[in-house]
């Protein structure tokens, strides 16, 4: 469910991202690797809380 990673704070923004990677690269099948970790990169240069920048 994509809500887990709004609800767990275990682990904060880097369980999160793997959270993330999980239910949309491995298990949905939504995106590519080669894209979310593109996505990933792109929020790392970036302010503030890299999982709320990848989220969205």
């Amino acid at each position: 469910m994509l809500l887990k990673p709004g609800l767990t704070s275990f682990g904060g923004q880097a369980g999160k991202i793997s959270i993330m990677h999980r239910q949309l690269v491995e298990r949905r099948r939504w995106i590519s690797e080669k894209r979310y970790l593109h996505a990933l990169n792109d929020c790392m240069v970036l302010p503030g809380p890299a999982a709320q920048q990848l989220a969205t």
